[in-house]
This record gives structure tokens, sequence and C-alpha cells, in this order.
């Protein structure tokens, strides 16, 4: 009651600071209405603020609000009400690390079973989030290089091919490296790759005799790399593919999306290694190629012969090289390898399969 009636009296000997006090709650409850308003817009026109990289700064102590303030009231509201993947269950620090690396498959599985098809797991020292489904791939691939950024995924490919391509920090460079290798798979080139294809797979089906087994990821991986090697580097590389195959093998075995890349590991020297002896292999076929223009037609041609390319220096077009052959093989060789775990399965679905591919030769 003293402290009131302190209260009352100090109000009644300044009637200013009343005002003042009433002129400021006014102020503040019509900034937030219309800060109010901005996020509801924000909400309604189906996007929202990005929160999750830029800091978020007070409002300042003064009479007016600037728009910057009102930006970062508007992003902490965002963040406190929009929710947050749940987080899959782990250690302390290494979260499912040891789990994923025992069972890959099994991790995402559990979590999805638990949490749906949107979930955020700790591997180690990294943390990132799970969209299962083509709803949300969707919406992944059409944020690639606008909310998400590009390089930051793909700077685990630097120390095997180096700065180019995805994982090019400049975007103008980014999109130049990313056209030229999409310039592979466009126009009359798919025609040759096809014949490429059917050449490749009927001779490795003439070997194989009438019955018997092999392993799927050590029979396709072999044979893909064939047919990248003819269809995207030409005749020279896929002459020495079986010099080149091991050196493939010990690159992609050195991949890492967890650990620091510069860690003094055996698979970390083995992977710089076979970068060094496929730089060496590579530089002369590509000085060769230089030196005649017009002897071949493909896309490592297109490659040597492209201006910014070429300026870009030896090691850029080597890497490009290097990561042209890799990705034109290990991806395919396991997808090939999924597609035909998914068909033994189900005979009808294999039988249509063949069925359509007994037709296709006879035309």
């Amino acid at each position: 009651r003293q402290c009131g009636a302190k209260a009352d009296r100090a109000f009644e000997l300044d009637p200013a600071l009343g005002k003042k006090q009433q002129r400021s709650a006014g102020e503040k409850r019509q900034h937030d209405r219309h800060d109010g308003q901005m996020l509801r817009e924000a909400h309604s026109s189906g996007s929202l603020p990005s929160t999750w990289s830029v800091p978020v700064r007070p409002r300042a102590a003064s009479s007016t609000t600037s728009s910057r303030a009102v930006v970062a009231k508007l992003m902490t509201i965002a963040v406190s009400t929009l929710p947050t993947p749940p987080m899959v269950r782990g250690l302390p620090l290494l979260g499912n690390f040891l789990e994923w690396k025992r069972d890959h498959l099994g991790v995402f599985m559990r979590a999805y079973q638990q949490h749906g098809p949107i979930f955020a797991i700790k591997l180690g020292p990294m943390k990132g989030v799970v969209l299962v489904g083509p709803r949300y791939h969707d919406w992944y691939f059409k944020e690639v290089d606008k909310t998400l950024s590009v390089p930051e995924l793909y700077k685990f490919t630097i120390p095997m091919f180096g700065d180019l391509l995805m994982a090019a920090t400049d975007p103008a460079r980014r999109r130049r490296h990313v056209s030229m290798l999409q310039s592979a798979f466009q126009g009359g080139r798919l025609a040759s790759y096809t014949e490429v294809m059917a050449q490749e797979t009927e001779s490795w089906l003439d070997r194989l005799g009438d019955e018997g087994t092999f392993e799927l990821w050590d029979t396709f991986e072999p044979l893909v790399m064939r047919i990248a090697a003819s269809a995207l580097l030409g005749p020279e590389i896929r002459g020495r593919i079986e010099e080149f195959r091991p050196l493939l093998v010990d690159l992609a075995r050195g991949m890492e999306f967890i650990l620091p890349p510069n860690l003094p590991l055996p698979k970390f020297y083995r992977r710089d290694r076979a970068r060094r002896l496929l730089a060496q292999m590579l530089a002369p076929l590509l000085a060769e190629r230089r030196a005649n223009p017009g002897r071949y037609d493909d896309f490592l041609q297109s490659m040597v012969d492209d201006p910014a390319l070429a300026a870009e220096g030896d090691e850029v077009q080597v890497g490009m090289a290097m990561a042209t052959l890799f990705t034109g093989y290990i991806t395919t060789a396991a997808q090939a390898c999924w597609t035909l775990l998914q068909l033994l399965p189900h005979p009808d679905y294999l039988h249509g399969v063949v069925a359509e591919l007994d037709t296709t030769r006879v035309v």
C-alpha cells in the first residue's frame, strides 16, 4: 500500500510523466498491430521471412520504430511461432553417428516411423533435417541456390575435385560450370549415349553365360564406369579405364560428409593420392585434345574448347574431367542396383520390363 501511495503521489506531482507513459504505451500497441499485420500477410502469402541465418536485433529504445526494427521483431515472431522438426533421440555429442555408421537405412527408417516425413538428426558435429517424400523433395529442389546454400551442401567434394561445379562459392562461376555439365545431356548427344550403353551392356551380357550369380555393385560399378568413360570422355579414357578405376574407387571412399576432410586418416591419404594420380593421367590427354581440336566430337572436347573454362586454368579443366567421370557413374550404378533389387521380388513388373526390352530389340 505504501509503494502504491508513493507511485500515486509521483504521478500527481509530475502529470507530464503520466502522459508520457500513456503515449509510449499507445505507440507500442500501434507498432505491435503493424508488425502483426505484416506477419499475417507473410503467412497468407505462403512464405515467411528467412529466420535461420540472419541475426535478430531488438527494437531501439525510442519513440519511433525504424523499418529495421520492424523486420527484426517480425523475424522474432516468426522464429518463435514456426515449429522445428523433432530431433531423433541419440547420444550426447555424438547424436546418432554410431548408429548411422552401423546401419544407414535403419536409423532413418526408425526416425521416419517415430516422427513422420520430416525430422532432424545429429551426426557428430553435423545437424541436418531429413525430408521424405516427393512433396518435400519438390520444395527442396526449388529452393536450391535460393533459401538453401548449395556450396555449403557440396563442400565435401572440394578435396576430391577442387572448388568447382556445385561447390563453387561464386554464383556466376557455379552456374557456368553446371551449365557446361548439363550440356553433356542435351540434344543429339543422348542418342549416341544410348548406343554406347547398349554396346557395353551387350558385351557384358555375352560374358555371363547361361546361368550363375554375381554381386550387383561389384558388377554394375565397372560396367557403368565403362559406359560413362566411353560416352562422356572419349576412347582414350575408355581404353585406360582399368587404370582409372581403382583411383576412382579410392576417390569415392574418401568422400566424407561429417568429419573434417583433412584429418590424418588412411582413407583421406588414399583420396588425396588418387586425385593427384588422376590429375597426372588426365593432364596429357587434355593437352593432346587442345593440340588437335577437330579430331573428336564429345563432351571432353567441349570442355577443352570452352574459352571460359580454359581461362580458369588446367587444374579446373582436370577437376571438371574427374568430376564428369565420377558423377557419370557412381549414382547410376547405385540406381541400377536398386532397380534390380526392386524388380526381382516382383515378377509381374520384372516380366513387363523384360517384354518391353525384347520388343524394343525387335524394332
